[in-house]
C-alpha cells in the first residue's frame, strides 16, 4: 500500500469544486494508530446513518454477539384441561424482529408457530379471554420528536416499539385511483388497510403521505390521472403493529385448533408460559449495517441504554471509558435526527477499537458490507481493480453524506468522512464519494 499516494489523492479530492461552500471532515488512521490524514477531524458533523455504528458497536461489547432479544408469553387466571381461563399476554421487550422479512425464522408464519409451540407444550387449545399485547417497556414515543414530520409516514420513520411486528411497515402501490397493498403471507390486508386513508391530489407525480406520532392513520395522497408507468411501490410505517399482530395471530390460532373468545378477562395470577427469542445480535447488527434499518438500530440503542442505566452510565460514559473519546451527541440510534452530531475522530477511534485484535471475537468488521458487492455500497466502485477490501457503513439524507469503515489490505486502515451542506447535486456528491472510496480501495 502506497500511503503517500493515498494521502495525496485524498487531499486533491477534498479540493474538488463539489465541496465549495460545504463542510467536510475526513480522518484516516493506520492499524498502529498513526494519523495519515486529518481534515477538520474535530468538527461536529451531522452523520446520518453512520450514527448507527455507535449503538451497534456498544451493543456487541455490552450485550455480546450471541445476545437475543426476548418476548415473554404469559397467561392470566387459571389453566385447566387445556383452557386458559384468562388472557394470553405477549410482553414486548424491544425485539425488532417479530414478523421481519430479513430472517427466514422471523417471518409471520414462523413467529406465530413459535408461540403455538409454547401453547401446545402446555396442551392449550382454548383461551377464554383475549390476546393482550403489553407494549409498555419503551415508554413515551415522543422521545422521537426530533425526527422531521416528513419522515414519520414512511418505513424509515417507523417508531420503535416494545412490541414490533413485520418491521413496523408495509408496502403499497398506486392502482389507478386507489391503492393496492403488497402481500405479506399470514397478514390480513384488511387490517393493514385501516392504517391509512387515501386522498386525491392532481398536482403530484408520485405517492405522498403525511402523519405524525400518535396519529391513528396516515394520509396518503395520489394523482388519479397519473400515468401507469410512473406507479412505484412505497413503504408506509405502521402506527399500531400490535393490532396487526393480534388480528393475524388470532386467525393463525383458529386455523391451528386454538380458539379465543376475544373478551378480555381480569389480569390476575400472571403465569409465564415461555419466551420467544430473536436471532443472534450479531446477525441483527449485520442486517442493520447492510440495509441501514432504522428500526433495528433504534431497538439496539434502547437495549444499550437500558444496560447502561443499570451501571448508572449513558452512551457517552461508555465510550469515554472504552476509548477515551466521546465527541458525539446522540439524539437517536439510527441517525435520522439532524440533532445527532459526531466527529470523524470519534468514529475512527471507535472503529479502530472495535476491529483491534482483542475484539476479534465480536467479528465487527464482518458485519459491514463490502464495497462494490454488498448492501448499501454494492453500487459504489463497480468494476475497479481493487487491491484492498473495503468494508463500511454509509449515511445519507438531504445535504448529508457520510462513510466510515475499514480498509483490509497489506496494512489495515480505518477511516471516516462526512460532508454536510454541500451545494452540488446528489449525483455530483455521489461521484465525488465514489472517487474517494476508489482511492481507498486501490491504494
Amino acid at each position: 500500500m502506497n500511503k503517500a499516494n493515498l494521502v495525496s489523492g485524498l487531499k486533491n479530492l477534498l479540493h474538488r469544486k463539489e465541496l465549495q461552500g460545504a463542510v467536510a471532515s475526513l480522518m484516516v488512521k493506520d492499524e498502529k494508530g498513526n494519523t495519515l490524514l486529518a481534515y477538520n477531524p474535530g468538527l461536529f458533523m451531522v452523520p446520518a446513518s453512520t450514527m448507527k455504528l455507535i449503538a451497534t458497536s456498544a451493543a456487541l461489547l455490552l450485550l455480546g454477539p450471541d445476545y437475543r432479544f426476548q418476548t415473554k408469553v404469559y397467561y392470566t387466571g387459571t389453566l385447566n384441561n387445556g383452557t386458559i381461563n384468562g388472557n394470553l399476554i405477549m410482553k414486548g421487550l424491544g425485539d425488532p424482529t417479530p414478523g421481519s422479512h430479513y430472517f427466514d425464522e422471523t417471518s409471520p408464519q414462523q413467529y406465530f408457530g413459535k408461540i403455538l409451540q409454547l401453547l401446545k407444550a402446555h396442551s392449550i387449545s382454548n383461551v377464554e379471554g383475549d390476546i393482550v399485547i403489553d407494549d409498555t417497556y419503551f415508554g413515551d414515543p415522543l422521545n422521537y420528536q426530533d425526527w422531521t414530520l416528513e419522515d414519520y409516514p414512511w418505513y424509515y420513520g417507523a417508531l420503535p416499539k416494545a412490541f414490533n411486528f413485520i418491521d413496523n411497515c408495509f408496502a403499497i402501490k398506486q392502482n389507478g385511483a386507489g391503492i393496492s397493498i403488497a402481500d405479506i403471507p399470514g397478514i390480513d390486508k384488511n387490517s393493514l388497510r385501516k392504517e391509512f386513508e387515501v386522498f386525491t391530489h392532481v398536482d403530484i407525480d408520485e405517492i405522498k403521505a403525511t402523519g405524525s406520532p400518535g396519529c391513528e392513520k396516515i394520509s396518503v395522497y395520489i394523482n388519479p390521472n397519473l400515468d401507469h408507468s410512473k406507479y412505484k411501490e412505497e413503504k408506509l410505517s405502521l402506527a399500531d403493529p400490535a393490532r396487526i399482530f393480534k388480528g393475524s395471530f388470532k386467525e393463525y390460532l383458529k386455523a391451528n385448533g386454538v380458539t379465543t373468545s376475544g373478551h378480555s378477562a381480569a389480569d390476575k395470577n400472571l403465569q409465564e408460559l415461555g419466551t420467544v427469542s430473536s436471532p443472534a445480535l450479531s446477525d441483527i447488527v449485520k442486517n442493520t449495517h447492510f440495509d441501514s434499518i432504522n428500526l433495528f438500530a433504534e431497538c439496539i440503542a434502547i437495549a444499550v441504554q437500558k444496560a447502561l442505566e443499570s451501571k448508572q452510565q449513558n452512551m457517552n460514559d461508555h465510550w469515554q471509558h472504552a476509548i477515551g473519546n466521546s465527541t458525539f451527541i446522540a439524539s437517536d440510534g439510527s441517525g435520522l435526527s439532524r440533532k445527532n452530531l459526531v466527529t470523524t475522530t470519534f468514529l475512527v477511534d471507535m472503529l479502530s477499537f472495535m476491529v483491534q485484535d482483542n475484539n476479534k471475537a465480536l467479528g465487527f468488521a464482518q458485519t459491514l458490507p463490502e464495497l462494490g458487492k454488498e448492501g448499501t455500497v454494492k453500487n459504489y466502485c463497480k468494476g475497479i481493480a481493487a487491491k484492498n477490501t473495503v468494508r463500511l457503513k454509509t449515511g445519507s439524507m438531504g445535504k448529508v453524506r457520510s462513510f466510515a469503515g475499514v480498509v483490509e489490505g497489506q496494512e489495515k486502515l480505518v477511516f471516516a468522512m462526512i460532508f454536510n451542506n454541500y451545494q452540488c447535486s446528489e449525483g455530483e456528491i455521489r461521484s465525488l464519494c465514489n472517487d474517494i472510496l476508489k482511492e481507498l480501495a486501490t491504494a
